[in-house]
């Protein structure tokens, strides 16, 4: 059940809202007790002026500062390595290759690839990189959001209410942020992903040459390889 009064948000003041607010919760709670069961239960009120005297009675504290602050540094930093991970899959393929082949005098980078070949024919370019990024990436964002969380549990048993709710905050923000990139991330750039290392303004030449416009020392065979596919 709703309850909205007539009042008018803009002509009370937020003094008069606060010393009214109380009055007016009063009489929701004076329907609560008195309306019949067929009006529903739990009456809550409506009005905008009510809601915004709720809501400016609520500061923000220490603690919804700090959290917040914590929250977008910790909230990002997986993604943020998944998705370097992934545009650089290309570059630490041809690094790898390269090393394990053992490059010939007069052999072009990344011409050892078989690796890469095979899973770019089994999963597609977008799909292959996500997978590369997993192996790459996976565990080392793992572990770190199990270290993190690791340490804020010991928040959770402390008697100090600030240090309790910030260790509670810290915990479900790396759970989150670890299934969001792990699960949500990897599944939307193996469909929609970058194809290639430089960015699209890039690719149009608005900021730099075209990779097939560049001399053959200063080629990533991988960025060519891609803008062909």
């Amino acid at each position: 059940m709703l309850l909205r009064s007539t009042i008018d948000w803009q002509s009370a003041g937020f003094v008069i809202s606060q010393q009214e607010f109380p009055k007016w919760q009063a009489v929701v709670e004076h329907v609560k007790a008195t309306a019949p069961s067929t009006l529903g239960s739990n009456p809550v009120q409506a009005s905008d002026v009510w809601l915004r005297a709720f809501v400016e009675e609520d500061s923000l504290g220490v603690i919804e500062a700090i959290a917040v602050v914590c929250l977008v540094g910790l909230s990002i930093d997986a993604a943020l390595h998944f998705a370097h991970g992934y545009i650089h899959a290309p570059v630490w393929l041809v690094e790898a290759a390269d090393e394990r082949a053992g490059l010939e005098p007069g052999e072009e980078p990344g011409s050892r690839l078989p690796d890469w070949a095979e899973a770019v024919a089994r999963l597609g370019p977008r799909g292959a990189r996500a997978s590369f990024a997993m192996q790459k990436m996976g565990w080392p964002i793992v572990s770190s959001a199990i270290t993190t969380a690791g340490a804020s549990a010991f928040l959770l048993l402390t008697t100090i209410e600030i240090l309790r709710v910030f260790g509670v905050i810290l915990v479900f923000t790396l759970a989150c942020s670890l299934v969001i990139t792990i699960v949500g991330l990897s599944a939307l750039l193996s469909v929609a992903g970058p194809r290639s290392t430089l960015c699209e303004a890039c690719a149009r030449g608005c900021c730099t040459s075209r990779p097939e416009q560049l001399p053959s020392s200063r080629r990533n065979p991988i960025d060519v390889a891609f803008r062909s596919q």
